[in-house]
């Protein structure tokens, strides 16, 4: 490959210009290789040959899925593990022993990312974008998850405590979301999990039935995630009709009773005036927050009157989605 050849000779020539003391040794397994994916693209396109090229991206395409495929055991073996440990390993020594193994196995799935990063980096230049990029994604180190969204550390995530026993810095939405137990809707299942090339041929029963797990787990959560959201537009209508009868009580309660004098008279009519103003301000500033995000269903019941409940549109198409 003389494109090979012209880097070595600049790489030599550099290094000859430099004194004897600053001339770097290099250890032989850490010398560039020069294949065509390291080369510049003037050198790659006019002084390699193009079956090089194609070598080198099946190669690299190869070492990609195999890596995933490795990502992927070694996090189902840490989802089993961490079971394991929870139900069984109890003391000071076994824990420890338990949390050695599970940062070992942490540690070679990041040096399995690294690997995977280093391969599509040069599949990248000898590729380009394309088609390919949707199989093979960019891996960051939150998709470094279990069939269950948990990310690779030992550590909670959400906890608020570091691992030197200080308090973290967070921001007011994160300290938010803890005090309101939230995150469970927000979970996500990494692409690693659902990529054609984890799906495979349907040989890997292990891998299919921890991810069919996980996939009714994940429709469990959105139906149950659903059925919060009518219940709680129920639930605003229904508060909006209180406020409205309650309204209209305090009206029929400020024509006062009969053996009023004329004082007592007036002082009920005015108590009853103010509290059906302060429930009808009360209706109007809750449809005013209400109507806003959420809009009346498009479809009718079999009467042909609209339905009392509302739906966010986003839920709507989601759900629509599902259906087809």
């Amino acid at each position: 490959m003389p494109a090979a050849s012209l880097m070595l000779d600049e790489a030599e020539e550099l290094q000859g210009q430099l004194p004897e003391a600053e001339r770097a040794h290099m250890e032989v397994e850490h010398q560039a290789l020069w294949l065509p994916s390291a080369l510049p693209p003037s050198h790659r396109k006019h002084n390699c040959n193009q079956r090089l090229i194609e070598i080198e991206t099946q190669l690299r395409r190869a070492e990609c899925n195999d890596t995933l495929d490795k990502i992927r055991s070694l996090q189902r073996g840490r989802l089993s593990f961490i079971s394991f440990r929870n139900r069984h390993v109890r003391g000071q020594n076994p824990s420890t022993r338990a949390q050695d193994t599970i940062d070992r196995l942490e540690d070679k799935s990041k040096a399995l990312a690294l690997k995977y990063r280093d391969a599509r980096a040069a599949l990248y230049a000898l590729l380009g974008p394309g088609e390919w990029e949707r199989e093979l994604r960019e891996l960051n180190h939150g998709d470094l998850t279990t069939p269950d969204g948990h990310e690779i550390s030992i550590e909670d995530p959400n906890d608020p405590i570091g691992p030197d026993g200080r308090p973290l810095s967070m921001s007011k939405k994160k300290k938010k979301i803890l005090k309101l137990g939230l995150g469970e809707g927000r979970r996500a299942v990494s692409w690693i999990w659902t990529s054609t090339a984890a799906i495979g041929d349907g040989s890997d029963k292990v891998l299919h039935e921890a991810v069919r797990i996980e996939w009714v787990k994940a429709r469990a959560r959105h139906l149950r995630w659903w059925e919060e959201v009518h219940l709680l537009c129920e639930e605003m209508r229904r508060v909006r009709k209180t406020l409205e009868w309650r309204a209209a009580w305090w009206k029929e309660r400020s024509e006062g009773w009969d053996g009023l004098d004329e004082a007592t008279e007036e002082g009920v009519k005015v108590y009853a005036s103010r509290q059906a103003s302060i429930q009808c301000s009360l209706h109007k500033q809750f449809s005013r927050l209400w109507d806003k995000p959420l809009t009346p269903l498009v479809s009718s019941d079999d009467t042909g009157e609209a339905p009392s409940t509302y739906v966010d549109p986003v839920l709507e198409s989601l759900v629509e989605e599902d259906v087809e």
